[in-house]
C-alpha cells in the first residue's frame, strides 16, 4: 500500500541531469573527430567538387555540433537545478503543512471544550 503522502527522490534526477552535462565534451570531442575527418577526406579526394562538399559539410559539422554540445550541457545543468527547486518546494511545502496542521488541531481542540469549561 502507497503511503498517504506525496514525497519528491529528486537525487536520481540531479543525478541525471549532471550525467547528461558530463556528456557534452564527449560531443565536442564527437564533432571535432568528425570535422577532422571530413577534412582529411577532403584532402583525399582526387576530384575538387567532391573535396569541396567534405570540406563544406565539415566546416558546418563542428559549428553545429559545438552548439549542441553547448545546449546538452545547458540541459544537464537545467535539470539538476529543477531538481533542486523541486526538493526545496517539497521541504517548504511539507513544512507549511506541518504547520497548518498543528494550528488547525489546536483550534479544533479549542472548539471542542465544553461550552462552560474554564479556560
Amino acid at each position: 500500500m502507497s503511503p498517504p503522502y506525496l514525497h519528491t527522490e529528486s537525487e536520481p534526477v540531479h543525478q541525471a541531469g549532471r550525467d547528461v552535462a558530463a556528456t557534452a565534451g564527449n560531443w565536442q570531442s564527437w564533432a571535432t573527430t568528425a570535422s577532422v575527418a571530413f577534412t582529411d577526406a577532403a584532402d583525399a579526394a582526387r576530384n575538387f567538387a567532391i573535396g569541396s562538399a567534405f570540406g563544406a559539410y565539415g566546416s558546418t559539422w563542428n559549428p553545429t555540433i559545438a552548439r549542441l554540445a553547448g545546449e546538452v550541457d545547458a540541459l544537464g545543468g537545467n535539470v539538476s537545478t529543477a531538481s533542486t527547486v523541486v526538493e526545496q518546494a517539497d521541504d517548504d511545502g511539507a513544512h507549511l503543512l506541518h504547520t497548518q496542521h498543528q494550528h488547525g488541531g489546536n483550534l479544533a481542540s479549542s472548539l471542542r471544550r465544553e461550552i462552560n469549561f474554564a479556560v
